[in-house]
């Protein structure tokens, strides 16, 4: 069912959103404070290609010593 949810999702609206956000990170890296931004646009766009079948968890919950405490990432499951 994520397979087919995610087809659907890819031709109608996450082809054209995450081609957005590529080009915003784009934007985003040319200044060296966008660069942290721009980045995490770029991670954005990989979720919104196919976001179904992803969940979005804390950094908090990965005890990741490197990753920001507040901010978010998607993993697949």
């Amino acid at each position: 069912m994520r397979t087919i949810l995610n087809v659907i999702w890819l031709v109608l609206a996450g082809f054209w959103l995450a081609l957005g956000h590529i080009v915003t990170g784009i934007a985003l890296c040319l200044t060296i404070i966008g660069i942290p931004l721009g980045i995490a646009d770029f991670k954005m766009a990989g979720a919104a290609l196919v976001p179904f079948g992803r969940r979005i968890v804390h950094a908090r919950e990965l005890n990741a010593g490197m990753v920001a405490a507040d901010s978010t990432i998607a993993f697949p499951d």
